[in-house]
């Protein structure tokens, strides 16, 4: 069910700059109650409440009775075991708001070593590229995703026994939140040389886009990367920062260490290491 049905119906606010928090009902005994703080603009273009599954009802561990799907962005924001939608006129921060507050001011956000987060009541930019790029913003919330891809085949310690000659069929999957993915490039020598992939079927967002490359191995061992670039331009870095860099935004082809490790879309941590005989 769109979320916008039941905003309207329930006579809510539809302004763009209010905010949704979103409430779960997980919130054992002295714990903070899961809640994150979402534009109202993204629960009215696609956002559900979701409580079915593929022709079931939504399992317990999915988030039942009701889960909110919110596409294209991090997970944490798909609020499961969802008991209430507050809409209000800021992020949920200061006092009054102190039990809801952890997972959507202090955890969930981009923060550099020796710093903490800042509590913010609102912000303009949600992909998170546009957050980096936005100096008002030095923690970012994970919000929208940033361009990622993965190679799922061969996987992690294969061996390969290929026909001399024959070619084996390196396939992954692409994703970019909101944006179009443009391009997937795939290296079989750990990022020293690149080759084109072919994007396969419909661009749909913010659905995963499946690529194949086909590759002729020689004997030995190589490591198998992919990057992708979406449809702004933007390429997924090497490899993720030394804390002491202090990094705010992706830089020199490094993605800015944090301290949960959130976010990361380097394809260097992600090599597959395969054996062709």
């Amino acid at each position: 069910m769109p979320v916008g049905e039941v905003l309207h119906s329930a006579g809510a606010c539809l302004d763009d700059d209010c905010w949704v928090a979103a409430i779960g009902d997980d919130a054992p005994e002295g714990e903070s109650v899961f809640a994150r703080s979402l534009p109202m603009r993204k629960l009215l273009e696609d956002c559900l409440l979701a409580y079915g599954m593929n022709g079931h009802p939504l399992p317990a561990e999915h988030g039942a009775p009701v889960r909110l799907i919110v596409p294209g962005w991090y997970g944490t924001n798909s609020v499961k075991w969802l008991s209430r939608l507050h809409v209000m006129e800021t992020m949920l921060c200061g006092p009054e708001w102190e039990e809801y507050t952890h997972w959507q001011q202090e955890k969930y956000r981009l923060v550099p070593q020796g710093e903490q987060p800042t509590e913010r009541e609102t912000i303009d930019a949600f992909d998170l590229g546009d957050q980096f790029a936005d100096p008002s913003i030095r923690h970012p919330f994970m919000y929208g995703m940033l361009v990622n891809s993965l190679i799922v085949s061969p996987g992690p310690d294969e061996s390969l026994a290929p026909e001399r000659g024959d070619s084996v069929t390196i396939q992954g999957v692409a994703w970019a939140g909101d944006n179009d993915i443009s391009a997937v490039e795939v290296s079989t020598d750990g990022g020293e040389t690149w080759h084109s992939a072919t994007l396969l079927g419909d661009d749909e967002q913010p659905c995963w886009r499946q690529f194949g490359f086909e590759w002729t191995p020689r004997s030995g061992t190589h490591t198998l990367v992919s990057r992708a670039t979406d449809d702004r331009g933007r390429t997924q870095p090497a490899a993720i920062s030394d804390p002491d860099e202090r990094l705010l935004t992706i830089a020199n082809r490094k993605f800015p260490w944090n301290k949960r490790g959130y976010a990361s879309n380097a394809y260097g941590p992600v090599a597959t290491t395969v054996t062709a005989e």
